[in-house]
């Protein structure tokens, strides 16, 4: 069993990444946390909760009875909040008519203060995977560094090495969100990956798959998956001129379950945080005679095939069961 908490910025790719980690027998989600990023923090709370409203994985599912979900850092550390409304639109999920009751999500813990103290509570156990900006990690890395590096691992979504950038020439967007919070973690003292568009890239999900998987199919979640995933095609449409988009967050959430789906390599890597075209940029140092200590593990590729397959399984074809497993609003 790997314990795990979810760090999340709200979006659609996120919405798959906790459908996926929601269906993993081997995973134990012990908590999800928000933060800034694709949406704002608040809607990217409430997207959460309707996302565990539509899994609906009930007994089946290897995670807590009750589930934390625990809003976080609202802006950057040294900045304005930058959104991404243009690639999800304006909630975060395409437009899609929530369906989850009203819960009370009112918090009597930080984002940051409930990574820490499930790290001291499982020792070398949590896996934190971060698919939104680093800030609740960077906090939680200022507010208690003991305690947040009894953290087993960070795995980020985030960065690019070789690649292009997606939100600039050079950047990623959840780096980009928060070079300054990303820059703290890296240089953290955790064990950190980072999976990259190095090899989200290379992990396309097409209409047609979609399609094929969902037949016609009308229930919750297959009209959820439909209204997401639209979303992605008609943003990546005019750009890469076929109805596909990336599996970002997704891949993430499969590598911290599953290293094998990777290949990895160790660098020297840091952020840059000031630089005018190269805001959040990945800056790896692989020159040979210059021997500085690894402190990322980049991802380099990927077996996008099985990955695929994988998702598609225990995401579109999987059938919820009836009862929902319950959540909780605070730590």
């Amino acid at each position: 069993m790997q314990r795990i908490v979810i760090d999340t910025d709200g979006g659609v790719d996120d919405a798959l990444a906790l459908l996926l980690a929601l269906a993993w027998p081997e995973a134990r989600i012990e908590a999800i946390t928000t933060v800034h990023g694709n949406v704002p923090v608040e809607s990217a709370t409430r997207n959460v909760s309707e996302v565990l409203h539509i899994a609906d994985c009930g007994m089946s599912c290897a995670m807590p009875r009750e589930l934390s979900l625990v809003a976080g850092c609202p802006a950057p550390l040294l900045a304005s909040p930058v959104f991404a409304a243009d690639v999800h639109g304006h909630d975060g999920l395409g437009g899609w008519i929530r369906t989850a009751p009203p819960r009370d999500l009112s918090n009597h813990i930080s984002a940051s203060k409930k990574i820490v103290s499930l790290a001291r509570r499982f020792p070398g156990e949590i896996t934190l995977v971060t698919i939104g900006p680093l800030t609740n990690a960077a906090v939680a890395l200022r507010e208690d560094p003991d305690g947040f590096r009894s953290l087993k691992q960070i795995v980020t979504m985030g960065g690019a090495i070789r690649e292009h950038g997606n939100v600039s020439a050079t950047a990623e967007f959840n780096l980009f969100a928060d070079p300054d919070a990303a820059r703290e973690v890296v240089h953290g003292g955790i064990p950190l990956t980072f999976v990259g568009l190095d090899v989200t890239h290379k992990v396309e999900f097409s209409r047609e798959r979609l399609e094929l998987l969902l037949g016609s199919r009308s229930d919750l979640r297959a009209r959820f998956l439909r209204c997401v995933c639209d979303r992605m095609f008609s943003f990546y449409r005019p750009r890469l001129g076929r109805d596909i988009f990336f599996l970002h967050d997704p891949l993430a959430v499969g590598v911290a379950l599953d290293r094998s789906l990777v290949e990895t390599q160790p660098m020297s890597v840091d952020i840059e945080t000031k630089g005018e075209l190269t805001r959040g940029m990945v800056v790896a140092d692989r020159r040979p005679w210059i021997r500085s200590a690894p402190n990322v593990h980049v991802c380099v590729s990927v077996d996008a095939e099985r990955f695929l397959d994988l998702f598609c399984r225990r995401v579109i074809d999987f059938q919820p069961a009836r009862s929902a497993a319950s959540f909780t609003g605070a730590g």
